[in-house]
C-alpha cells in the first residue's frame, strides 16, 4: 500500500536484516552508460537462527538501464558467492535469490547494468529490498541514490551520432575561411593564369 501517513505504513516486526551498498553505483565512461551494482545483505537475528532461510534482494534498477539474463546467469553458475541461488532481470529490478543469508558474514552480489534506451533527468532514488521468501515478515527496506544519472541531459546520454546538435559529443571544428586564405587563394589563380 502506497501512503504518506505512518501509522498505515507496515513496518517489520523486529528488525532482522541489514542491507549495505558500498560500491552500488561506480558509474563508467563519460556519460554513465555502464553500471556496477553491488548489493548486501546480513542476518540480524541469530539469536533465532544463525542464518535466514530462503532470501530475496530485490533491487530497483534506473530507467534505461538493462541487466543481460546470461551475464546474470553466468555469476550464479561460477558459485563466487556463497548460497547465490538464482538471479533474474524483471525489465525494472534484479531480482537475487539466496539459499541463506549468514549473521556472520555479507551475501553479495556484483553485477552490471548497460543503458540501452536514452533516458535523461530521471529519478535519483531507487528501491533496495531484501526479505525472507518464507517469512516476508521479515525483511527490510532501503534506497539508493543516483545523483549522476539525475544530474545528466539528453545531450550527455543520446551520443554523438544520435544528436548531430550536441555540443558535447559533436565538436568538429566548421571550416570559415579568412580573409587571409581567401587573399591566398585569389593570388594563387592569378599566377596559375599567368603561367598558362
Amino acid at each position: 500500500m502506497n501512503t504518506d501517513f505512518n501509522k498505515y505504513i507496515r513496518k517489520p516486526v523486529i528488525p532482522s536484516f541489514d542491507l549495505k551498498y558500498d560500491a552500488v553505483l561506480n558509474m563508467s565512461d563519460r556519460n554513465c552508460s555502464i553500471g556496477l551494482f553491488e548489493p548486501c545483505a546480513k542476518w540480524l537475528l541469530p539469536q533465532y537462527s544463525p542464518s535466514s532461510g530462503l532470501a530475496v534482494i530485490e533491487m530497483d534498477m534506473p530507467t534505461g538501464y538493462v541487466v543481460q539474463q546470461g551475464h546474470l546467469d553466468e555469476i550464479v553458475a561460477s558459485m563466487k558467492y556463497d548460497d547465490l541461488a538464482k538471479a533474474d532481470f524483471d525489465g525494472q529490478k534484479v531480482i537475487l535469490y539466496f539459499n541463506k543469508i549468514k549473521s556472520d558474514q555479507w551475501a553479495c552480489a556484483k553485477f552490471r547494468a548497460d543503458r540501452w534506451f536514452p533516458v535523461a533527468n530521471m529519478t535519483e532514488v531507487h528501491q533496495l529490498r531484501v526479505y525472507e521468501y518464507y517469512e516476508p515478515n521479515f525483511h527490510n527496506t532501503s534506497y539508493y541514490t543516483t545523483f549522476q544519472l539525475q544530474s545528466l541531459d539528453i545531450c550527455h546520454v543520446c551520443g554523438s551520432f544520435q544528436c548531430p546538435y550536441c555540443p558535447y559529443y559533436n565538436t568538429a571544428v566548421t571550416f570559415l575561411p579568412t580573409v587571409s586564405f581567401i587573399l591566398l587563394t585569389i593570388a594563387v589563380q592569378m599566377i596559375g593564369m599567368k603561367l598558362t
